[in-house]
């Protein structure tokens, strides 16, 4: 079986690097051959991945630069979207290499555009990320929109309506099942989108074969702790809860000051505020390409906290 994964990158962010994990995983399966098919490659070797053009550097430029003049457009709720507007040369790439199945994933930078997802011609499974292949524009829920009195942000949530009924009618029909990481996301798809349930598959993301195993700590001993927050861009998208958990360190810092605890917070995936408290020790790492540095992050941590305002999908 020939299975070709479809994702704008196969390491940036928290959807491409699943996408990745889950082309390596069905590479040591007999008998199936998955390549990647990404406008920007990082961790795939050249042999499994599909061949891009001489050209492609220049039109996945220009294309990322029309997607992000669109994005300005909108307004801040809507920070989150994507119009996959502009066709890509990708559609005949991925139709000559005749593929059994062609899995998609995060479909960003006007990699294909809503019209050429419906032109490709091997069934189609699609793993959930996030919500864009169901709403219209919107990577997410737009629960605040729609109590928003604003005429520009009705507007939008008019054309994300729009494109939501119009992507409905012209490419749901050919996609043989959607797969998502949990019964939350399944329950979400069913009692929100009225998607069937036979079509919906829960197969959790792999993680690579480690030892993630923390230290065990009585609590009379406990001296210090480390609490680790990692999201990419979380200053950007307040989806990630990064204002909550600013707000709860505020408090932990306050519930200090009687014990003799020290805490380090690891703060990783984004360019961080400013942060100063007096009884917490603040270390922003930014973000971080390096996977092994990343689990030895993951590792030290006593604590992982992941307050999304939606279901974490990557």
């Amino acid at each position: 079986m020939r299975v070709l994964h479809v994702s704008q990158t196969d390491y940036l962010g928290g959807a491409a690097i699943a996408a990745y994990r889950i082309h390596k995983a069905l590479i040591d399966i007999e008998n199936i051959n998955s390549l990647m098919c990404c406008d920007i490659h990082h961790s795939t070797s050249y042999n499994e991945r599909l061949p891009s053009w001489k050209y492609i550097k220049i039109e996945s430029a220009v294309r990322k630069k029309i997607d992000h003049g669109l994005k300005r457009l909108m307004p801040t709720e809507f920070n989150t979207s994507s119009i996959n507007i502009i066709p890509s040369s990708w559609l005949k790439k991925i139709n000559d290499h005749n593929p059994d199945v062609v899995h998609l994933h995060r479909l960003g930078g006007q990699m294909l555009s809503i019209n050429q997802i419906a032109k490709i011609k091997a069934p189609v499974v699609w793993t959930l990320h996030d919500y864009w292949a169901l709403n219209g524009i919107s990577h997410l829920s737009q629960n605040d929109a729609e109590n928003n009195t604003d005429l520009y942000i009705r507007a939008w949530l008019q054309i994300d309506q729009l494109l939501e009924r119009y992507k409905k009618s012209l490419f749901f029909g050919k996609i043989k099942a959607f797969v998502v990481p949990s019964s939350f996301a399944k329950k979400t798809l069913i009692d929100k989108y009225d998607i069937n349930p036979g079509s919906i598959k829960v197969i959790p993301i792999p993680v690579p074969d480690i030892d993630i195993k923390a230290p065990v700590f009585s609590r009379s001993s406990i001296r210090r702790f480390t609490i680790l927050y990692s999201a990419i861009a979380a200053d950007l998208d307040k989806n990630k809860g990064l204002d909550d958990f600013i707000k709860a360190l505020q408090i932990v810092n306050c519930e200090l000051a009687d014990l003799n605890i020290e805490i380090n917070v690891c703060l990783v995936g984004f360019d961080a505020p400013d942060l100063t408290f007096d009884k917490l020790n603040i270390d922003c790492r930014g973000y971080i390409e390096d996977t092994d540095e990343l689990f030895e992050i993951y590792k030290q941590a006593d604590i992982c906290v992941m307050p999304s305002l939606n279901e974490t999908f990557g």
